[in-house]
């Protein structure tokens, strides 16, 4: 038996849809496997086939904690803003939500299994479980309850890929986040402040691209299709803007053969280059934020630093001195343009730094207008984004104190040495 599960989705959520209209909500299925009200998800459903089996399950949203939820399902969602949580209550609603209370659970169940009745033209029959359901509940229950099976890993790490970019438009930023599980989009969230007409266009946009090929040119024409077939208004952003963060997101997924993890990597922006061409080109500069050193350090708003070992600065400078790096403290924007000129004229390889994500969202395009190439690695703690003080942060006058990841920069710069001394070796065996 060969199942068109699309198919099968919208013949079985008839009996759910039935159901939410008899209790006054107008429901309606959405492909692939969704039922929503007014765009926003309200169901989701999936099924399995095994020989002449076909097991199907769903999920009904009576009530929800959006906080909670967000924290708590392992989604490729990282640091959501408040303007981003709104987008996600914008995509989904609960029963609770759409009548303004929960009704009676046993109403509810009641709706759906007259539905389901109708819609499958099968009565259906309430008894308690059989003996031999009983005893397989008894022998199967203790290992779902056990640890070993709550937590366990359903497959090998490196199978499944979670990955997430953002970038800045004419229209807004766009943050775009996947799942990748053995080549295909499992799961996809795109967010930002930007415009989208109709109100569903993206939630649509993203069930096309949900279990097809994670790849550049699919995507592209997935995309530009949905878009003309379905009169799609992005204002300020095209195509091949969308594709700009859809690259940026699957480039990641290879950048965990260099020897950076995940978490690592999604925490890594890249200045007019790729990882692995700033890693083989190298580095000759550090540029540290003076956020990252101590509020009472006389050298908070000065280039130099003087290595009391105070902050995160001090390890920085160290490493600079004994590898014949540049180290340079970026006192506010300002002087970060002039140090980004300054580092074109003297033809520079490449600089390491650090920002946080709201930082590289805001000017990415900035730094791209410099011709030197980068790599940024996030503030490893709240920034002057998170409270609200960009502006007076950019004067050089932010009065709190950031940590840097430098475990993550000192590896930056280990991986780069490894792979230039293996650049050089080839070159010597090709002369």
């Amino acid at each position: 038996m060969k199942t068109n599960t699309e198919e099968m989705s919208r013949f079985l959520s008839r009996g759910l849809v039935d159901a939410l209209r008899s209790l006054g909500i107008d429901a309606e299925f959405r492909p692939r496997n969704d039922v929503e009200v007014e765009g926003r998800k309200i169901s989701g459903m999936g099924g399995t086939e095994m020989e002449n089996a076909f097991l199907f399950q769903g999920t009904l949203l009576t009530t929800c904690d959006l906080q909670a939820m967000l924290h708590a399902l392992r989604i490729p969602i990282k640091k959501l803003s408040d303007k981003e949580i709104e987008s996600v209550h914008d995509r989904i609603t609960t029963m609770e939500w759409e009548l303004g209370q929960l009704p009676d659970l046993s109403r509810v169940k009641k709706a759906l299994i007259d539905a389901f009745s109708k819609a499958l033209c099968a009565n259906f029959v309430q008894r308690d479980l059989s003996d031999l359901e009983l005893s397989l509940l008894s022998e199967k229950l203790p290992r779902f309850h056990s640890p070993e099976w709550i937590f366990r890993e359903r497959r090998p790490l490196d199978k499944v890929n979670e990955m997430h970019a953002s970038r800045k438009t004419p229209g807004g930023i766009v943050h775009i986040a996947l799942t990748i599980d053995r080549g295909l989009i499992e799961n996809i969230l795109i967010t930002g402040d930007f415009f989208a007409y109709p109100r569903r266009a993206i939630t649509d946009l993203e069930a096309s691209l949900k279990f097809t090929p994670a790849r550049a040119e699919s995507i592209r024409e997935i995309v530009a299709a949905f878009l003309k077939d379905n009169d799609v208004q992005l204002p300020g952003i095209d195509v091949d803007a969308l594709m700009k963060v859809f690259s940026e997101t699957l480039e990641k997924t290879t950048y965990t053969d260099l020897g950076l993890d995940r978490g690592e990597v999604n925490d890594i922006y890249i200045v007019n280059t790729s990882l692995r061409g700033a890693l083989e080109k190298g580095f000759d500069t550090i540029l540290v934020p003076y956020c990252c050193k101590s509020l009472s350090c006389g050298f908070r708003n000065h280039v130099e630093c003087g290595i009391c070992g105070g902050c995160d600065a001090s390890p920085l400078y160290e490493l600079g001195s004994q590898q014949g790096l540049r180290v340079l403290t970026i006192i506010d924007y300002e002087h970060l343009k002039e140090v980004l000129s300054k580092l074109d004229e003297w033809g520079s390889k490449g600089y390491l730094g650090a920002c946080c994500e709201a930082w590289y969202e805001k000017h990415h395009l900035d730094l791209e207008m410099f011709k030197t190439s980068g790599v940024l690695v996030e503030i490893d703690s709240n920034s002057c984004y998170d409270l609200g003080m960009e502006k007076i942060a950019h004067q050089g006058k932010y009065e709190n104190q950031t940590n840097l990841d430098l475990d993550v920069m000192v590896k930056i710069l280990c991986i780069s040495q490894s792979m230039g001394k293996a650049v050089k070796q080839e070159i010597h065996q090709t002369n």
